[in-house]
């Protein structure tokens, strides 16, 4: 007889695994090893957003360093600017 149901779709993937035998519950994998907050999931969901958060600010400055030295043809500055877009420098001493 196969294993199979009536949709045709077999039974042995829908039984779940057997737990470890404690033998191999060593280390890490022991019941109960990582109490700290730092292993809670609200401590996951927390850097992530800040990872993500910085990730689009690096690309968000990425595309203003990258708009800013090849500026689009629209965005041009004229080129006959009398000051050239430079504020004044401090006043010179006369010597």
């Amino acid at each position: 007889m196969k294993d199979t149901t009536t949709d045709g779709s077999s039974r042995r993937f829908d039984l779940p695994l057997p737990p470890p035998p404690d033998a191999l519950r060593i280390g890490p994998l022991r019941e109960g090893t990582f109490r700290s907050r730092l292993h809670e999931p609200r401590t996951a969901v927390v850097l992530g957003r800040w990872l993500g958060a910085a990730i689009v600010l690096c690309f968000l400055t990425g595309l203003l360093s990258h708009g800013l030295q090849e500026p689009p043809g629209w965005a041009a500055r004229p080129a006959d600017e009398p000051s050239g877009g430079r504020l004044p420098g401090p006043p010179r001493a006369c010597t």
